[in-house]
């Protein structure tokens, strides 16, 4: 049977990326006006930040069978800000 502290890990993982949803569509529209580089380097601390902090929260499958969330920002920087959106996040991510 499934307790809380199995399920919590993945509540909050999902609350994480509906919190990187909520902040890129309140800040969608302030960035529009600015340099495309400078917009994707934006994009990309943001969703690298938010797959940092996914790293933080590991869903445990089974005892030595480790899941988190890190690939998800790292695939929404790509498709919302584009490669060198998805480097910044990658390089956030790994260093």
């Amino acid at each position: 049977m499934l307790g809380v502290s199995d399920i919590l890990p993945l509540v909050q993982n999902i609350g994480l990326m509906a919190a990187l949803a909520l902040a890129y569509g309140l800040l969608a529209h302030r960035f529009a006006d600015f340099d495309a580089n400078l917009r994707a380097a934006i994009y990309g601390v943001m969703f690298g930040a938010a797959g940092s902090l996914a790293m933080l929260i590991p869903v445990e499958l089974s005892p030595g069978l480790i899941f988190d969330v890190r690939g998800v920002p790292l695939i929404l920087s790509a498709a919302f800000g584009g490669p060198w959106a998805a480097v910044v996040a990658a390089v956030v991510i790994v260093g």
